[in-house]
């Protein structure tokens, strides 16, 4: 009946059960639950078996099977290492072991668990996988990726190996090999958000920003891209002097401000205040950093921008007004410093900003403001001459 109608036979069972009947009818009542998928009713009778008998090895190792199922895991893991206790020895027990192990961030025992299941199935795929998963996230880079190596020779489609194997070449510092695999991945229709994000900034890195540019347009076509990178993206293509690429995805971005928490709206604010200055258009830049200030009075760089624009349109009240506020803001108090100083300096007042210059090399050293300092000390000194 256990085959042919296995309801039937727990009926049989159950209606013998008792507290002093043997633990084989518990232990075999689970079985019938376990195959018809009932896990937390096999579980209370293969611990009644346990009970019963305290070293059922099999009871201990079905149990741990059933409690997996169920989604037990730290009760999982206590019943699969009884049964190792008891001296239950194969290749799916110290697997299911380490994949427990692996599943709590516990590599060390992870990977024993895993080398000791390979032990008896070399072969077997699901034990090799989580050996190299286990290498990888313990950052031992170079033999994860030897590991992938191998899973690739077997399995050279599966995109699984080849993102895992291209993070591992990141954490090498391989990024063309990182690229190629990622790449391979993307022509294949089926990568992911995480994935394309990371080809992009590769190909950025690389100094191929028309290739990054079309990397993260094809990543905002979806829904899962994260924001933050793209962001980071316009800044970096903006940076490099590729302000159409820039543009092309900002428009894109636009159209998930709806997504967007309170900073990156702030982000992209910024960043399309920069490709209007860019642009030459600034109306445009003052309004946009105007509404981004309204919206956070404290936001360095935007004061920053909107200062230097009004400098630049001569408009110097406004200006050091805006530049003076950054200095109570510690991670862009060097940068306003140099800005008042070339704010001075544009009004010719020397003397006003040398010190400001000085200032600002004590809190973060700079080659090209030691420079400016000497340069705009010759000018005070030929004005004193004057």
């Amino acid at each position: 009946l256990m085959v042919s109608n296995p309801e039937s036979a727990a009926e049989i069972i159950l209606g013998v059960l008792t507290d002093e009947s043997s633990a084989a009818l518990d232990f075999t009542l689970g079985n019938i639950e376990f195959q018809l998928e009932k896990f937390d009713q096999a579980v209370v009778h293969y611990g009644k078996a346990i009970e019963k008998l305290p070293d059922f090895q099999r009871a201990y190792r079905n149990l741990g099977l059933a409690q997996f199922r169920s989604e037990n895991l730290d009760e999982a893991l206590e019943a699969l290492l009884s049964a190792l206790k008891l001296g239950d020895r194969d290749g799916d027990l110290y697997g299911l072991i380490g994949h427990l192990h692996l599943s709590k961030s516990r590599y060390v025992s992870s990977e024993s668990a895993y080398r000791n299941a390979l032990m008896y199935a070399p072969l077997e795929l699901n034990w090799k996988t989580g050996l190299a998963e286990c290498l990888l996230a313990q950052g031992r880079y170079a033999e994860a990726s030897a590991l992938f190596d191998e899973l690739l020779l077997r399995h050279p489609e599966d995109n699984r190996f080849l993102l895992a194997q291209a993070d591992a070449f990141l954490g090498l510092d391989r990024l063309v090999d990182a690229a190629a695999n990622y790449e391979l991945v993307r022509r294949s229709g089926l990568a992911n958000s995480a994935s394309l994000a990371n080809l992009g900034d590769i190909y950025l890195n690389e100094g191929l920003p028309k290739q990054a540019a079309e990397i993260y347009q094809q990543t905002l076509n979806g829904n899962e891209f994260p924001l933050s990178r793209a962001l980071r993206a316009v800044q970096a293509l903006q940076g490099n002097r590729e302000g159409e690429l820039a543009k092309q995805l900002i428009q894109q971005l636009r159209s998930h401000e709806s997504t967007m928490t309170d900073s990156q709206r702030n982000q992209l604010l910024r960043l399309r205040a920069r490709m209007a200055m860019d642009d030459g258009d600034d109306e445009e830049a003052q309004l946009l950093l105007g509404t981004l200030v309204k919206k956070s009075p404290m936001d360095g760089k935007a004061l920053l921008l909107l200062g230097a624009l009004l400098r630049d349109e001569n408009k110097w009240v406004e200006a050091e007004d805006y530049l003076k506020r950054v200095l109570h803001i510690q991670a862009y108090k060097a940068e306003a410093m140099v800005g008042l100083a070339q704010l001075y300096v544009a009004q010719e007042r020397y003397e006003k900003a040398v010190p400001f210059l000085r200032d600002s090399l004590v809190l973060r050293p700079q080659r090209n403001v030691q420079e400016y300092l000497e340069n705009v000390s010759a000018l005070l000194k030929w004005q004193a001459e004057q």
